[in-house]
């Protein structure tokens, strides 16, 4: 069985960031890896999974610190999983995102995430899809602070929760939906979304 191959980055922000965000991340602050070691790390994906799914790893890690990731951001290629008989290449990504439920609601919190997946596949004209599909493991935080000012002190307090949410995507449906013949929202309707295990649904706003 081969190993999960895996890229590791850790968000960094500039000062640009507002102040509040900016104490926080400094907090968080670490060392990024040398160029060379996250090169060598899309080179081992690559070998075993293919380029495209390289490529998508580290378009992954990108997208989630634009989305807002205010800590540690990683991702690995799992392997193979099976759902309901079928079988997914998985990939595991740790956004590194808190979402305020004050502001971003549950749904809207499973609309984001989707996005971050989404805005990464389209940036291919084709995809080779190993197997029958890819399974997105998406670990991300929630908590609620109101008002707002208070929500980093409260991440610093270990308030925040810890969700997942997966998502099985056919292989037919998203070679559909980057060659314009299907709509996300019936890529989403053909797969299967789950928050820590449950069944969910994501309807996307028109």
């Amino acid at each position: 069985m081969r190993a999960p191959a895996a890229l590791v980055i850790v968000t960094v922000f500039t000062t640009s960031v507002a102040s509040a965000r900016s104490a926080y991340a400094e907090e968080q602050r670490q060392v990024r890896p040398q160029a060379q070691e996250i090169a060598q790390a899309l080179k081992e994906v690559g070998s075993q999974y293919g380029p495209d799914v390289s490529l998508l790893g580290a378009a992954l890690l990108a997208e989630a610190i634009e989305a807002g990731a205010i800590e540690e951001t990683a991702i690995s290629i799992a392997g193979i999983v099976e759902h309901e008989s079928h079988r997914y290449l998985q990939i595991r990504l740790e956004t590194g995102i808190v979402y305020n439920e004050v502001e971003v609601p549950t749904d809207e919190q499973g609309r984001r995430l989707w996005k971050v997946v989404e805005t990464c596949l389209r940036r291919f004209k084709s995809f080779s899809v190993p197997e029958e599909g890819l399974a997105f493991h998406l670990a991300y935080k929630h908590l609620s602070a109101d008002p707002p000012v208070n929500f980093y002190q409260a991440i610093r307090d270990n308030r925040a929760s810890l969700d997942v949410m997966e998502m099985f995507l056919p292989k037919n449906s998203l070679e559909q939906m980057l060659a314009g013949q299907q709509t996300p929202q019936a890529v989403l309707a053909a797969s299967v979304a789950l928050v820590n295990g449950r069944p969910i649904q994501i309807k996307l706003e028109p």
